[in-house]
Formats: structure tokens, C-alpha cells, sequence
């Protein structure tokens, strides 16, 4: 991996083979976030400016890169950040159906966001979360970690999968997320991965853009479980998921924020499902959109 400052790391001999959907995590020496996800190598020159990728062939022929035009980068590159931010930020791949968008082309294909939503470096970012993965971290499973309605004899925009408080302005999204996989799952995450928020990505894989769109935030829930009842099951316990660090909670989270998803002691087992809940504080009111990859070990 080289910067456009001509900095270069070499992955080591033992980092293996990278098996679909992993994670394989280079951090610099002023990494932040090491109670989010575990470096797998630490301390390298990453240098600045754009990224890319080579191959170990005798050409080094390039897999990948991303960066600003001024840089390494594929297609319009990426706006020119300034230097001195404070915010934890990140330049995120956009996800459709559980799967990256690489269609060439840096500005198409990502989305800045930061902990505030704020202009970061003179470009204006969405509210969001750096919230990188490694190999010792869990990864999406989507196929193994399948979501249905709450509720399977109500449509998802009628309770108990939807509800709306309009006093407040809350939205409450629930789901069911079955383990398929064969075996135990330990841990698991809810990674959103689409949004419709303020100076966030557009609705992917449509033609023509919501003539008005909503913006929501991800927040906290008033409790960290509610009893609800659902027909042909009766009265269940939904999980109601809070935001991980390092967003802050009172402000919200949105695009490759996490929620942690609480398992039953001793982990979910093989056909056991567990209900969950998505919180969300509708800031202005129109057509919204939500999506959501689920990260498991």
C-alpha cells in the first residue's frame, strides 16, 4: 500500500489470505480507536494524500486506490481536505444489498462522515461514524444473520414493525435477525450502511432521487428493552439497540454507525433469533430510508 506522499507499507508474509467480507486493519502511530477495532499491523509510515493498492507481482499492478484528483485516485477522486481536524472521521465505502459500490469512481463511491456532521477539513461531512473493522473483529454475515419483521402478519410500515410519536419525533424500526449459520454466534453488530440524513449519501439504485427526503439520526432508546406484543408469538422482549462509540450519544449516529446487539448468555445458537429495535429522532419529516449489514463472529 502506497500514499501519494511516497510513503509504501508491505503487508508481512503471515497476514495470509483475506477471505471474503474480512477486514485486514493498517493504523499509524496516532491511532485513536483502538478500543473499537484491534490493529492488525500498527505503527506504519501510511503518509498522506491519496491510497493505493498493488499487487506483490513484478509490476506491481494496481488493484485499487482512493484519494483526491491531486493524488492517487480513481475516476473524479475525492475533495481536498484541509489539514487540522479534531473530528473522528472517515471516508466510507458505500454499501448496496450488503455489497461495496466500486464503480470506479472515488466521489460516486464514497461518503465522508464524522461524529459531529460538521465540515471536516472544508468538506462537509454527514453525521457517521470511523468506526474501522480488523480480523479480530466481527464481520458481515449477512447471509447467516438473515432480518424479517418484528411482526410477519402486519406490513413493515404498521406497528408493531413501525411506530411514529409525533410529540416527539421518534421513529422506532423493529426486526427479527435469526442465526442460520450452523453455528453459535458470539458476538454480532448492526452496522448501518444507508441513511437518509442531513448532507448524507443519496437513495442508491434508484433512478430519480425523493422529491423531499427526510433526515433522521440514529439515537439512544428510552429503555434497554421493551415488552411488545406480536401476533402468533404473544408478548416478546425486543432488544433496543443503542448507538457504540464513538458517537456520542445525545447527538446521534447515521451512516457506518454501530449498535451492538445483546446475545444471550453463552451466545445465539443455530435457529435462535433475537428481536431488536432501531431508534431514530426524524429531524425533518419526508420520504427516509434505512439499511443495515450485520457484523458477527
Amino acid at each position: 500500500m502506497a500514499t501519494s506522499s511516497g510513503a509504501s507499507t508491505t503487508l508481512p508474509a503471515d497476514a495470509g489470505i483475506l477471505a471474503t467480507g474480512r477486514s485486514y486493519l493498517l493504523t499509524g502511530s496516532s491511532f485513536s480507536l483502538g478500543g473499537i477495532a484491534g490493529s492488525d499491523l500498527s505503527g506504519a509510515a501510511l503518509g498522506t494524500g491519496g491510497i493505493k493498492v498493488s499487487a506483490p507481482d513484478t509490476a506491481a499492478t494496481q488493484t485499487d486506490a482512493v484519494g483526491p484528483a491531486t493524488g492517487f485516485h480513481l475516476g473524479a477522486g475525492l475533495p481536498a481536505m484541509t489539514a487540522g481536524a479534531t473530528d473522528q472521521y472517515a471516508w466510507v465505502r458505500l454499501g448496496v444489498a450488503g455489497r461495496p459500490k466500486d464503480t470506479g469512481d472515488n466521489a460516486a463511491d464514497f461518503s465522508l462522515v464524522s461524529d459531529t456532521g460538521a465540515v471536516v477539513g472544508g468538506v462537509q461531512s454527514a453525521r457517521g461514524s470511523a468506526s474501522p473493522t480488523g480480523l479480530t473483529n466481527p464481520f458481515q454475515r449477512n447471509a447467516f444473520m438473515q432480518s424479517v419483521l418484528l411482526d410477519s402478519s402486519a406490513t413493515n410500515a404498521l406497528s408493531p414493525n413501525r411506530t411514529y410519536t409525533r410529540a416527539t419525533g421518534t421513529l422506532v424500526i423493529r426486526r427479527t435477525i435469526t442465526n442460520s449459520s450452523g453455528s453459535t454466534i458470539t458476538a454480532a453488530k448492526v452496522r448501518v450502511t444507508a441513511l437518509s440524513e442531513a448532507d448524507g449519501a443519496p437513495l442508491l439504485g434508484v433512478a430519480q432521487q425523493p422529491t423531499r427526503r427526510a433526515n433522521l439520526r440514529v439515537v439512544n432508546p428510552g429503555t434497554a428493552s421493551s415488552v411488545v406484543a406480536v401476533a402468533g408469538r404473544g408478548d416478546v422482549t425486543v432488544q433496543n439497540l443503542s448507538v457504540d462509540s464513538p458517537i456520542v450519544a445525545a447527538s446521534g449516529g447515521g451512516l457506518n454507525s454501530t449498535l451492538t446487539v445483546p446475545l444471550p448468555l453463552g451466545g445465539l445458537p443455530p435457529g435462535s433469533s433475537v428481536d431488536v429495535a432501531f431508534t431514530f429522532q426524524v429531524d425533518t419529516g419526508g420520504t427516509f430510508w434505512f439499511g443495515y449489514d450485520v457484523d458477527a463472529k
